[in-house]
Order: C-alpha cells, then sequence, then structure tokens
C-alpha cells in the first residue's frame, strides 16, 4: 500500500513540477513588463534612492503575487491538463497585463485609476462615459495584441531551459518582495516620508498595509522618515497634480485701486 503511495506521488510530483517551472518561467518574463508598464505612471515621481527601491519591490511583490497565487492554484488543480493549464494561465495573464495598460492610459489622460468604482460603472452605463464609437474595436485589438504578446511568452518559455531551483527563487524572491514594500510602507506611514506615501497615489488597485503597532519596531531596522538619509535629494515635486508650474509672484501697484470684489 505504501509503495502505491509512493508510486502515485512520484508521478504527480513527475507531471506537476515540470509545469509548475513551465508556467513559473513565463511568470518571470512577465515582470520586467510589468514593472515598465508602472513606471510610466510614476515616471515624473522625484527619483531617491528610498522611492526606487519602494517602486521596484512593490511591482515586483505586490503585483506579482495575485498572478503567483492563481499560477499556483491553477498548477495545482489541473496538472494533469497541460494544455488547459497553460491556456488559463495565458488568459490569468493577459488580462491583468491588459489592465494595467488601459490603466495607465486612463491615469496619463485624466489622472485617475480604474477602479472598482469605475468597473461598475463602464458595465453599467457605458455609454455616460461619452467615449467615441471605436473605442470598443480598439480596446479588443489592444487585448488581442496582450493575448498574442503572452502566446509569444508562453512559447519562448517552453522552447528555453528551465531551472528547478525556479519554484523557489520566483516565490520566494516576489513574497520578499511584498515584505519588504510593505515594511516600508508602514514605517514611511508613520514617519510621514513623501518619498515612500508619494507613489502610492500613482499605482492602480493599490491598499498598501498600515500598522502604527510595528511602526516603531520597524523604524529601528529601516532609518526612513522625515528625518531618514537616503542618495539623492527630492525637489519638492509631490502628489498627482503640481500646480502652479512656476512660482507665483505678487507685485502690487499702489497707483492702482483694486477693484471691489464684495
Amino acid at each position: 500500500m505504501f509503495r502505491r503511495i509512493r508510486n502515485l506521488l512520484s508521478v504527480t510530483a513527475g507531471r506537476y513540477f515540470p509545469l509548475y517551472r513551465y508556467l513559473l518561467t513565463a511568470l518571470a518574463f512577465n515582470i520586467p513588463i510589468i514593472i515598465l508598464i508602472l513606471f510610466l505612471n510614476v515616471r515624473f515621481v522625484d527619483r531617491t534612492f528610498v522611492t526606487c527601491l519602494y517602486f521596484f519591490s512593490v511591482a515586483q511583490g505586490y503585483y506579482v503575487l495575485p498572478l503567483l497565487v492563481v499560477t499556483t492554484l491553477i498548477a495545482l488543480l489541473f496538472f494533469p491538463l497541460r494544455k488547459i493549464a497553460t491556456a488559463l494561465t495565458i488568459a490569468a495573464t493577459a488580462f491583468f497585463i491588459y489592465y494595467l495598460i488601459i490603466d495607465s492610459l486612463a491615469f496619463r489622460i485624466a489622472k485617475i485609476h480604474i477602479d472598482l468604482f469605475w468597473l461598475e460603472w463602464i458595465i453599467n452605463d457605458y455609454k455616460g462615459l461619452g467615449l467615441p464609437s471605436n473605442t470598443i474595436p480598439l480596446a479588443l485589438a489592444g487585448l488581442a495584441g496582450v493575448l498574442l504578446l503572452e502566446v509569444g511568452i508562453f512559447f519562448l518559455a517552453k522552447k528555453i531551459r528551465k531551472p528547478r531551483v525556479i519554484v523557489i527563487v520566483v516565490p520566494a524572491l516576489v513574497v520578499a518582495m511584498f515584505t519588504v514594500s510593505q515594511v516600508m510602507h508602514i514605517v514611511a506611514y508613520e514617519e510621514n516620508d513623501s518619498r515612500v506615501t508619494n507613489v502610492t497615489p500613482y499605482l492602480p488597485l493599490y491598499i498598501p498595509i498600515t500598522s502604527h503597532s510595528n511602526a516603531d519596531k520597524y523604524s529601528r531596522v529601516i532609518p526612513i522618515g522625515e528625518s531618514g538619509s537616503d542618495l539623492g535629494g527630492a525637489s519638492g515635486q509631490s502628489g498627482t497634480l503640481n500646480y502652479p508650474m512656476r512660482p507665483m509672484v505678487f507685485e502690487p501697484n499702489p497707483d492702482k485701486k483694486p477693484p471691489n470684489i464684495v
């Protein structure tokens, strides 16, 4: 009996881990794409060492972690059906990348993120947005392009040699980056460090962790805050809107009586 169980586990592992390595390799190829799309949102933020470290840890941790969880679940549930598992992972990854692209375009135009409120509005009252008639065909064409890109990435991942350590390295890297980003935000939120907190409005569906009880403990390890040291100075730009564009100067004219606005 124990021999049968051992053989069954051996066969299961022999079919599961090659599929999981393949899917994780494709996920690793998508990480630079996710970073690039998110960088388009934050490209005008003051780039200090702390800001860059926080952004890259968020991009590689917070935004890759959902794909890692979905990929792992698909591999666990559908490992006997390799083609179905691959198709589902391609679809999930493509829709996620497509959402980040659409959100980046919307943020560049209107300085808003497509959150659950806007998704509900699009579904229930699409005409109320006042978009041109060719929006839907263009959106479908863009989605088709992202799907083709993902098919190409998964095809490349299938052809190259996939090291066995990738099943440890990729999940460990993603979890570590997620932990670093959230610990940084816990401390920065408590210490009001704008080098970290100013990045938050630029990121879609981003709900970072805050913890007053752990802020003091983590602040002893991570020296960030208003008085924290950095490898670069900020120019004072903050927020998603920066106005006025140049310093405002008021030069009163003693010979001219100001209007009575009352």
